[in-house]
């Protein structure tokens, strides 16, 4: 009877821990890269609706802007129409107003600031030597100034006059600095009276 020898090495048999092993690591690469897979694609989508909500934000910003522009445009035609249709209904020369005033003044009265706040009303500032010249101008433009409907004195400051405020005023020879008095008035002016003295100069 023969005996079989085997001569080759025998193969030692795998461990099962080595299998699981394996399937678990795939199942890991499988699971990894699914989940890479689907979170790129989310950040995807995310930055699409970002790009579009800017964009839709960005066409909001114009139109209102648009809005804000033709709003502003609209305004201010209104007002430069408002402003031609005032000087259109108002024709009241200003010169006869400011000669009549200057007559009324005392030898010594200059006008210093005159100005209109509505229609037919003046704020007049003027400067006078004494403060008693002030009641005085005023009491003239109640009485002999046909074209004033109403006056009334808002305030009266002293003020001191400096060196080039005497070589103006004929050089004054007192060593002292006398005050002067600026007086503020607000005139009213009688319409049918300075249409009278527009056309009588005329």
């Amino acid at each position: 009877m023969l005996a079989e020898i085997n001569l080759l090495p025998q193969k030692e048999p795998k461990s099962p821990l080595f299998l699981i092993l394996m399937m678990v690591l795939v199942v890991f690469f499988i699971g990894a890269s699914a989940f890479l897979g689907w979170k790129y694609m989310s950040l995807q989508e995310e930055k699409q609706v970002t790009k579009t909500a800017i964009s839709d934000v960005k066409v909001e910003q114009a139109t209102q802007q648009a809005k804000s522009v033709q709003s502003t445009d609209t305004e201010a035609v209104q007002q430069l129409y408002t402003a031609i249709q005032w000087v259109n209904q108002y024709p009241v020369k200003t010169v006869p107003i400011i000669d009549t005033l200057t007559k009324a003044l005392p030898q010594r009265g200059f006008i210093r600031e005159f100005a209109y706040t509505s229609e037919l009303v003046v704020q007049v500032a003027i400067q006078f030597d004494e403060s008693r010249e002030a009641a005085y101008f005023l009491s003239r433009l109640k009485v002999d100034t046909p074209i004033v409907q109403d006056a009334k004195i808002l305030s009266v400051d002293t003020f001191e006059v400096d060196e080039g405020d005497k070589e103006e005023e004929e050089q004054v020879e007192e060593e002292k600095v006398m005050p002067r008095y600026l007086a503020l008035y607000q005139i009213e002016m009688n319409r049918n009276e300075i249409d009278k003295l527009v056309k009588e100069e005329e």
